[in-house]
């Protein structure tokens, strides 16, 4: 009986660990899970790996270019501004000369690139373009997409809740002397004392010396979508990059029955572990393709022009009949290579609110309609919240609360009504 329990006890602890060991291979990323199988292989003498073709037939097979699959990881600023564009910016065009504009921007989140080339590469207007970069200035207040340090100075000076004439003129008409430190030439051209240079020089000192500057650097990883969509015809299709791993197989000839009991157990325990790898990997896939096709059903709209239909992990969970945690792990550190680029499954989950006809709308929806409201309000008479949220419901039919407005009003660095009455009556600058 003793014998009985402890055996019962012992295969409890190994289904617990196994079951802990296919949890990780679910939400490993493709890359984690190659070195995952490669430390496997190590250690069980059964198990033979070849690694992938990669100069072969996997590019030629997926007619794209490598450096579509293996790219870079963005600095996380570049990853804030995508993110923005991608939540704040309803139309399409804007959106794709946005894109175009942050993954031309040089480390120091400056664009080196004329307008004229960007306009022509985007086949838009001149003003479309300057619209974009003057909105991209305005993220975070970073000025992200000045094209010169003299351009990103004035841009801090202006959005100073009490500006300084003094200072901006300085920096425009005198901007050799400024980076020279010629106090006697800024003394003389520009009509100011020497305290008031040295306080200039302070304040200089004191802000942000370029627009990415505070953002954490990561070092130098790699993006692998494990998936990609395309559409045929009128059916987009889901497929499975599968040459991201090596192959393997089970040299099932080293298991020859010996006088060694020990041997024979440790090849049993090698042939188990490596039968469940092999399953586990299969089911893994078949998880990852299966939850993917169920996004895409559910933005089309995403895919064909740019809008993401709101969509919970609960109700994705729901609508395939797995576990919610099921479809959090298959999501994780997981991309897919769309018409669109490469982009994270992840994003394409967004909270949402209720309309009064019952349809679901996003909250980047909402803060978009918000920010619209917000920037045609009559000077001087700034909309309150509980008033932001009657003209959505009144013109819109968006229900929300005075409390869901204010959050995401403060969750797109827009003041509250009180501090833009007061900053509309404010000077543009100020002696």
């Amino acid at each position: 009986m003793k014998l009985e329990l402890s055996q019962k006890q012992t295969m409890n602890v190994m289904m617990t660990t196994e079951m802990r060991q296919a949890i990780s291979l679910l939400q490993y990323s493709a890359l984690d899970l190659h070195a995952y199988v490669q430390e496997v292989a190590l250690e069980n003498p059964l198990l033979q790996v070849e690694e992938p073709p990669f100069h072969g037939g996997y590019f030629n097979t997926l007619e794209a270019d490598p450096a579509e699959f293996w790219q870079e990881r963005e600095k996380p600023w570049r990853d804030m501004l995508t993110e923005e564009v991608l939540w704040m910016i309803q139309s399409t065009q804007m959106k794709n000369v946005m894109h175009d504009i942050i993954l031309n921007l040089n480390d120091r989140g400056y664009l080196p690139v004329a307008v004229d080339e960007i306009v022509h590469r985007n086949g838009t207007s001149r003003k479309v373009v300057e619209d974009a970069i003057e909105q991209l200035k305005q993220f975070e207040g970073r000025g992200f997409g000045c094209a010169t340090v003299q351009e990103y100075l004035l841009q801090q000076v202006a959005r100073q809740s009490s500006p300084s004439l003094r200072i901006y003129t300085m920096i425009q008409h005198h901007y050799q002397s400024v980076l020279e430190r010629d106090r006697d030439a800024l003394h003389k051209n520009a009509k100011m004392s020497y305290e008031e240079i040295d306080r200039v020089y302070h304040w200089l000192q004191s802000i942000t010396p370029y627009p990415s500057f505070g953002y954490e650097k990561e070092k130098v990883a790699y993006v692998v979508p494990e998936l990609t969509v395309k559409k045929q015809q009128d059916t987009w299709k889901i497929s499975s990059i599968d040459n991201l791993l090596p192959s393997i197989e089970m040299d099932v000839s080293l298991m020859t029955s010996t006088d060694d009991e020990e041997a024979n157990n440790y090849l049993s325990r090698c042939h188990n572990q490596a039968l469940w790898l092999l399953r586990s990997l299969e089911k893994r896939k078949a998880t990852i393709v299966r939850i993917t096709e169920a996004i895409v059903r559910r933005q089309v709209d995403f895919l064909e022009n740019g809008y993401l239909k709101p969509m919970t992990l609960r109700e994705l969970a729901e609508d395939i009949g797995v576990h919610e945690s099921t479809v959090s792990r298959a999501i994780a550190n997981k991309s897919i290579q769309t018409p669109r680029g490469t982009i994270d499954l992840k994003s394409f989950f967004t909270s949402k609110l209720k309309k009064e006809s019952g349809d679901d709308v996003s909250s980047s929806y909402v803060k978009a309609a918000i920010r619209l409201l917000v920037e045609d309000e009559v000077r001087g008479q700034p909309l309150s919240d509980q008033k932001i949220a009657n003209r959505l419901n009144e013109h819109q039919r968006i229900s929300i609360s005075r409390r869901t407005v204010a959050k995401y009003r403060e969750s797109i660095n827009i003041p509250s009504s009180s501090k833009r009455k007061k900053l509309a009556f404010q000077p543009a600058f100020t002696m």
